[in-house]
Formats: structure tokens, sequence, C-alpha cells
């Protein structure tokens, strides 16, 4: 509870002094583009500023960096599959789909709350109860992905995973994530040889959180490609 209370008022007092020296020289960056618009009158107040940049920083770059992680650990864990993208016998988008199913770095999203009494599959969730959306769990569900819906499986064609969300809140950079997947899997494998993980999967270590599911660090060898 200390950290946490200790972390809240650490992370608006980092965006005032990151609005502080981007005033003071604007560039054509998210930061800077968000910042002429509170000036502008187009967000309300500085709560909202710090708000729209704790968000692009949370939704748009720790989920990324996560999810590359994940793809990066079960590729490599996979060779098999690793081959199959890289010979071209799987297009790389539809590994990627497989990557953000198998390894969405958002494992659990807490906590929404029922507004009344709902019934899932016999279970009712009473009016006033947290509800944890466990993501991990959704995209493993045979019943939407058939047997062997917790392999890691590039070939998989069938892929409605939830890892984006669903309905109106459905990620709002859905395709710039999936650009920068697919521009960073691409790069890193194609001009990278014998790309390999310097430890055991069994002994990578995950972030500390029940949020996020991704690696800490992932030490890797290669060699860079010729070509």
């Amino acid at each position: 509870a200390a950290e946490v209370r200790q972390t809240r008022q650490r992370i608006p007092e980092f965006f005032r002094r990151l609005i502080a020296l981007k005033r003071g020289q604007l560039g054509d960056d998210l930061a800077s583009a968000l910042i002429v618009a509170r000036d502008n009158g187009e967000l309300v107040s500085d709560t909202e500023l710090i708000d729209m940049l704790f968000m692009v920083l949370s939704a748009g770059f720790v989920t990324t960096t996560g999810v590359i992680g994940n793809g990066v650990l079960a590729l490599l864990t996979h060779p098999q599959q690793l081959h199959l993208v890289r010979s071209g016998q799987v297009p790389w988008s539809q590994a990627i789909e497989e990557i953000l199913r198998w390894g969405s770095a958002v494992a659990n999203l807490p906590f929404r709350y029922a507004t009344q009494d709902v019934e899932i599959d016999g279970c009712t969730v009473r009016r006033g109860d947290a509800v944890l959306m466990a993501f991990h769990a959704a995209n493993r569900d045979e019943k939407a992905f058939g047997p062997g819906a917790d392999r890691f499986d590039v070939t998989r064609r069938h892929n409605p995973h939830l890892s984006f969300g669903n309905g109106p809140h459905f990620c709002l950079g859905a395709a710039l994530a999936r650009l920068e997947l697919r521009c960073t899997f691409t790069a890193l494998f194609g001009r990278l040889e014998d790309l390999a993980l310097t430890i055991a999967a069994e002994d990578v270590v995950y972030m500390p959180s029940y949020v996020i599911r991704c690696p800490q660090r992932l030490p890797v060898t290669f060699r860079p490609s010729i070509a």
C-alpha cells in the first residue's frame, strides 16, 4: 500500500517535469502535440493533459514492449514455428496475431463493477461485485479456439483473440500496434542470425505484476546478418 501511494505521487510529478521541459522545446512528438492542445484549450485542464500522457505511456508503450518480449520468447522457444515464418510458409501478419493471443502483455485488467445482477454460464455476478478480466484465460478458451488452445501455433487461422478488447472499448491503437510489431519482428529476425536465449525459458524473470505479464529482461546472443 505504501508503494502504491508513493507511485501515485511520483507519476504526476514525472509528467509535470516532462511538460515543463517540452514547453521550452516543443518538437515533432506526441507529448508536444498534447501540450499544444492543452495550451489551445482543446484539453480542459492540466490534469487531463497528465492523464492523457499517462495513458500513452501505459497503454501505448508498456503493452507494446511487453508483447515484443513475449513474442521473441515464444518464437525462440518454438524454433519450428519460427522456421515457418522465416521461410515464408506462414506470413508475419498471421504469426503476429498468434503472438498477440498467446503472449498478450495485458494478462488481467482490474476492475469493473457490475451495475446489476448478471448470470454468466451459471455463475451469478452480483450488483457491486468487482470483476477481474483475465485476457490470458480468455485467449486460451477451447470453446473459442478449439483443442490445443494453450499451445503457441503460428498456423492458427481462426484467432478471435481479445488482446485489444472488444466492442466499443476496442483498442484505438490496434492498427498502430500491429504495424509496430510487424516492423519489429521482421527487422529483428531479418537482421540478426542465430538469435538465441542465453538462459533457460523457465529462468526468465517476469514483471512483478498481475496486470502486465512480460519479461523484465530477455538476454540473448546473436550475430549480425551479412546481407
